[in-house]
């Protein structure tokens, strides 16, 4: 075996050399890039979590206003009805009075919560495509810096 391994020129020293190198730039590596980038990626996402959870919260709110704004307009037949009873001229002009106001109540109660979904969720796609840029840039960095020092080696 040992003349095998002295005919091909194998030597066990730089072997063992070049094993210990690369277990070393296994660590550093693992260490200086990784972690950091897993960090990074680990927190981007829990961003893009709280992100999807505002967006549904505002739907949820959306869907809450639309319940409140029929409520709302159920509220205001049964008042015109009931007023419509005792005086049906009054009622007339009282009804339409309270309709228009509910329903401007419940457009202006959809309008700002589907703005509030629509900024929210506008907020979220700018922070992650910011953060997405951001880990473009410093990967590729590691692989620049990565390969200087290999040239240079």
């Amino acid at each position: 075996m040992d003349e095998i391994l002295k005919v091909f020129g194998v030597n066990w020293g730089l072997v063992l050399i070049q094993a210990v190198n690369f277990g070393l730039l296994l660590v550093i590596l693992h260490r200086f890039l990784y972690k950091p980038v897993v960090k990074i990626l680990e927190k981007r996402a829990e961003k893009i979590e709280k992100g999807v959870r505002d967006a549904e919260e505002a739907e949820l709110n959306l869907s809450n206003a639309n319940e409140e704004r029929k409520g709302i307009l159920s509220e205001a037949t049964k008042e015109a009805e009931s007023i419509v009873s005792s005086t049906k001229k009054k009622a007339e002009g009282i009804q339409d009075e309270i309709l228009k106001e509910a329903e401007e109540k419940g457009e202006k109660i959809v309008g700002e919560s589907k703005k509030r979904a629509e900024d929210e969720k506008k907020k979220a796609l700018e922070e992650s495509k910011s953060e997405v840029a951001k880990i473009a840039v410093l990967a590729a960095e590691s692989i620049l810096r990565e390969k200087e020092e290999t040239n240079t080696r």
